[in-house]
């Protein structure tokens, strides 16, 4: 945990945040941490929309299977 917060300090001392070029670091920084949360929110939605396809598909053949096994 100390290893990060040094981390963080010496990154903020680099980006020199009271200037222009740590305010514009920090905002590209802010957007691409945005970016990541819609693609990995997106990426869980649509893994849960086909897992739910490909359940109903597996269920049907294993219906079609049962039947045909009947007869």
């Amino acid at each position: 945990m100390g290893r990060i917060i040094e981390l963080l300090i010496s990154s903020a001392r680099w980006l020199k945040l009271g200037s222009k070029r740590g305010v514009t670091s920090i905002e590209y920084a802010f957007l691409a941490a945005l970016i990541a949360v819609m693609i990995v929110s997106g990426v869980a939605k649509a893994g849960a929309s086909l897992k739910g396809v490909f359940n109903a598909i597996g269920t049907k053949v294993h219906i079609q299977q049962q039947e045909s096994e009947r007869d």
